[in-house]
């Protein structure tokens, strides 16, 4: 069994969607909302004094990450994803992109600099954005593009998949990890100066992503 201290941002000033997102997300991981639960449009808009589409649109991006799924003429469901799951794809992007950092730094040149700087700062700006759907376009264009750079089509095909469910949208609002969370522009700027400055950023991020998602494990018995 775990028990698990879900750290989410207290921010009155984040946009609507994004505090109905984690507050819903909260709720998952809490156990709060159990898997087959239905969650109805009308009654969450009621719940957090939104319009509906403000709602639809959190609960998308709960689709993307695999925690709730639409069903025809039912709606939306929450769906089985627990938190030993989302750790175990945290294990598997942590190769992947540790890997792909590797390969990328490699093969780094001034265009590759230049083209990761703009993804880098696209998803950096929105990561704070009202429209949900961008900022996960963004920071999934941002590490994508970084496996593509690395030549090795298995690893980018691999982690396509991973990314679909394990895109977060804001990184340190509240972990409890020391120090400052790397933004994707100081993963850029790690590649232009070594391969182990560059695999030492992408894990930090990574961790840092990690942390927000599930919470600081407590204890596992």
């Amino acid at each position: 069994m775990l028990d698990v201290l879900i750290s989410i941002p207290q921010n009155d000033l984040a946009p609507k969607p994004r505090r109905i997102f984690v507050e819903l997300r909260s709720d998952l991981l809490s156990g709060n909302l159990r898997p087959g639960a239905r969650l109805s449009l009308r009654p969450l808009a009621k719940r957090f004094e939104v319009g509906i589409n403000t709602v639809a649109m959190a609960l998308r991006a709960l689709e993307s990450e695999g925690f709730v799924e639409f069903e025809a003429g039912v709606g939306a469901r929450v769906s089985v994803r627990d938190l030993a799951m989302i750790r175990s794809d945290f294990i598997l992007r942590m190769a992947l992109e540790t890997e792909v950092v590797r390969q990328c730094a490699a093969r780094f040149s001034e265009s590759h600099a230049r083209l990761l700087g703009q993804l880098a700062d696209a998803a950096d700006d929105l990561a704070q954005d009202e429209d949900l759907d961008a900022a996960r376009e963004a920071d999934q264009r941002f590490h994508l593009t970084l496996a593509r750079l690395a030549e090795v089509p298995s690893l980018e095909r691999a982690l396509g998949t991973l990314l679909l469910r394990l895109v977060v949208l804001e990184h340190g609002n509240s972990s409890s990890r020391e120090g400052t969370p790397l933004t994707h522009r100081n993963i850029v700027e790690a590649l232009g100066k070594s391969k182990s400055k560059a695999v030492s950023a992408i894990r930090e991020h990574i961790l840092d992503a990690q942390e927000w998602a599930i919470g600081q494990h407590l204890s596992e018995s």
